[in-house]
Order: C-alpha cells, then structure tokens, then sequence
C-alpha cells in the first residue's frame, strides 16, 4: 500500500526563484518504491538590468532616464508610464518608489500590465491595462481599465512609510497574480481578461526606479 500527501504539488517559478514544499510518501506494501521528480520547463519571463540604455523600454509619457543600474523618473503633475516593448505570458516585475514628501491627494506608484498603451487619454492612462499601485495613504489597490473605464478588483492597506524606498514586486503567470512590498507576501488574485500584453512602470507625483 502506498500513501501520497498531498495528492499533488503545483508550482511555476521563473529561472532562479525556488519553492519550498512539503509531499509526503509512505510505503506499506511488500516491495520497494521508486518515484522521480521531473522539471516540465521554465517559465517565462524577463530579468533586465539598466546599464546603460533602456534597452526594449519605450516611455509613453514622463521624462524617463537610465543611471546607476536603474530606470528612473521623477514625476511630478503627469501620469507618466514607460512598458517594455515585449509581450510574455508570465513574468516577475519590481520596482523601488516613494512618494513625493509634498505630493496632494492622488499621488501613486507602480504597474501597468498586460496593457495596451497605443491609445492613452489626457491624462496619460492606457486604454486597457491592469493596475497595481501603491497609494499616499498606504493603500494597495488593484483596478483593471476596460476601454478607459476601471473596475476595482481590490484594495488593502499596506503598513509601510510611503516617503520613503519600497519595493513593489509582483509575479505574474496565467491570470494569477501574487504582490509582494519589500520581499513580504501581502495577497494573490486572479484575473484573466487581459492576458499577454505589454508591461510598465506607472507613477504620479512620485519617483520610480
């Protein structure tokens, strides 16, 4: 009699990134047992280091520049976004922000993904996109914009300073999302009406980078 718990084990990681996972067997019958643990592939995804130019990123809107590794912007009354100009089906993205110390109501900073950013309005959002930002007043919030129009797919609040560097980090594969600030897990949510598309950095009245 053999004994397998769980029944199965799942997990999708991009090149470098590990999991941890417990799967327990025993064996109660009269012969040995062999069992084997295969890779069925990589997933895809991106890893970018800024040297010395933007490579595949194409600003849409916002003074964006490339030093001391990093892709930076300051932004200050524009709704500025720059995508890397690559579409993949999974990836894992992140990035440092703050919020600017003067910033009014409104002020945020993080993702536009699986988008579109062909058509933008006045204010420099794209058409269809999703949304993944962070907030003045600490608030985590998910929207995803259809035509221009959004709906809010969640919000939490973040228990961090905001004026000052946070890590913002989110992995992405077949319409789940999971959201990490500075290296903590805060949530996961799924969504698959925008699939692979193009993928951001997004900020108003803050620094990216």
């Amino acid at each position: 009699l053999i004994s397998v718990s769980p029944s199965e084990l799942n997990e999708q990681l991009i090149a470098g990134n590990s999991s941890t996972q417990v799967l327990s067997i025993s064996n109660a019958g009269g012969s040995d047992l062999e069992w084997e643990i295969t890779d069925s592939g990589t997933l895809s995804g991106f890893n970018y280091d800024f040297d010395e130019d933007t490579g595949d990123w194409t600003p849409v809107t916002g003074d964006w520049s490339v030093g001391n590794g990093s892709y930076n912007v300051i932004s200050q009354n524009v709704y500025n976004s720059s995508y890397i100009d690559n579409p993949f089906p999974a990836f894992e993205i992140e990035s440092k922000y703050r919020i600017l110390t003067d910033s009014q109501s409104g002020a945020n900073a993080g993702f536009m993904i699986n988008g579109d950013p062909s058509e933008i309005d006045n204010s420099g959002k794209w058409s269809d996109f999703y949304t993944i930002y962070i907030d003045g007043s600490g608030n985590l919030t998910i929207l995803r914009y259809i035509d221009f129009t959004y709906s809010n797919l969640g919000q939490t609040w973040v228990n961090v300073d905001v004026f000052d560097w946070n890590i913002l980090k989110v992995i992405y594969s077949q319409g789940y999302f999971d959201i990490y600030i500075n290296e903590e897990y805060v949530l996961t949510f799924f969504d698959d009406t925008l699939t692979e598309s193009k993928v951001g950095f997004k900020a108003y009245k803050a620094n990216v980078e």
